[in-house]
């Protein structure tokens, strides 16, 4: 991937802007669609070792997110599946909780923001476990008035062994 690469889904166009996160399996780029909205592009990285485990837990990772309802849970506004392309597009939040934490946080808005991870979490536990909590999973709203759990890749289905 590189700037300004134009990405097409069935849904809009996006034209990529810089690279803002990369783990092990997939790579995250800041971009903008044709309404010039900023997002986020997640691309799962795809090459011979990629195993069908890998595949399937990035489609799980779609489907859980797009059939969740909490404010707390990042949504997918966009995905493509398709012809060794999997990516699925999100809002782009600008600052994480690891950030956040490099300044002094008032007790008031750190009880605040650690209910709001407890509620995302507890609506998550009832279909999938998110299993990489950590600071960089966790971004705040525009607003920055309420968090948002992010990078469910980990997450595992209720009743699906994962190794």
């Amino acid at each position: 991937m590189e700037k300004n690469k134009v990405v097409i889904t069935n849904k809009n166009e996006y034209t990529i802007i810089e690279k803002v996160g990369e783990g092990g399996s997939a790579t995250v780029w800041k971009a903008h669609d044709t309404s010039n909205n900023i997002v986020a592009i997640k691309f799962l990285k795809i090459d011979d070792k990629t195993s069908d485990r890998v595949l399937q837990r990035f489609i799980n990772e779609i489907s859980f997110q797009k059939g969740t309802n909490s404010k707390y849970i990042v949504k997918v506004i966009d995905d493509k599946l398709e012809n060794g392309s999997y990516l699925y597009v999100m809002p782009y939040y600008q600052q994480n909780l690891k950030d956040l934490m490099k300044d002094t946080i008032l007790p008031s808005l750190a009880i605040k923001y650690f209910m709001q991870i407890c509620k995302g979490l507890q609506h998550a536990h009832k279909k999938a476990i998110h299993r990489d909590i950590k600071p960089e999973n966790i971004v705040l709203s525009k607003t920055n008035s309420d968090i948002l759990l992010v990078d469910w890749d980990f997450a595992n289905k209720h009743g699906v062994k994962s190794s």
